[in-house]
């Protein structure tokens, strides 16, 4: 046609931007239906791998949740079965790590100790009361450090008229009564470091003794 209408290079140069033009305006239309195609094909498969990742049981917001048993935990020493925090919390403790040691799906007769790692599995609310008691701190902290400040190395002079006088160790009721804990007797020049609990507490002995001050003077004064 252009051949007609024009000279030969007339033809062949409008000829040549006609078929540019054509192949452009093709190409763009191209790649933008290609890349509606390419969008909707991973909007699908996205919804996919989100659909098939989730869980069953996500409608109940229930997930797995790692907690650290503190040393101050109440339920340390206990079995699962002694423990019931299925029944009590409404979860269930999946696996407990202790040290290298993993125990999956622990029996019923498992104990819980300190900073074992616990995976439990229930709702927010469950494991948000769980963790106040598994990952108890600073509840104490008030009694261990009054406890400490009450514990002292002192040394007393026995006298006849001492209640414990004459008394065995394990008799006197020293550490049952007062935390104390008698680690030294001084007796006529001799000393006698950590004594049996047999041995019998006599007028003027120095007595080395660790516990609660106020306690110790109240019972052998």
């Amino acid at each position: 046609l252009m051949n007609i209408l024009f000279d030969t290079a007339t033809a062949i140069i409008l000829a040549s931007i006609t078929i540019a033009l054509a192949i452009y305006i093709f190409s763009s239309k191209l790649n933008d239906f290609y890349t509606r195609i390419e969008q909707r094909f991973l909007t699908n498969l996205n919804a996919r791998e989100t659909k098939d990742s989730s869980p069953a049981i996500l409608p109940w917001d229930t997930h797995l949740s790692v907690m650290e048993v503190s040393p101050e935990s109440p339920l340390i020493g206990q079995t699962l079965s002694e423990l019931a925090v299925r029944e009590k919390y409404g979860v269930n403790i999946a696996l407990i790590e202790r040290g290298k040691q993993i125990i999956a799906t622990p029996g019923r007769d498992e104990r819980l100790y300190p900073f074992d790692k616990i995976t439990v599995i229930g709702s927010d609310d469950q494991l948000a009361i769980l963790k106040e008691v598994i990952e108890t701190t600073g509840l104490y902290n008030e009694e261990i450090q009054q406890s400490k400040k009450s514990m002292e190395l002192q040394k007393l002079t026995l006298t006849k008229n001492s209640p414990v006088c004459g008394l065995g160790i394990r008799d006197s009721g020293i550490r049952e009564k007062t935390q104390g804990l008698i680690v030294g007797i001084e007796r006529n020049g001799e000393r006698i470091l950590n004594p049996d609990s047999s041995t019998v507490l006599k007028d003027g002995d120095l007595v080395w003794i660790v516990g609660n001050k106020k306690k110790i003077l109240e019972l052998i004064y």
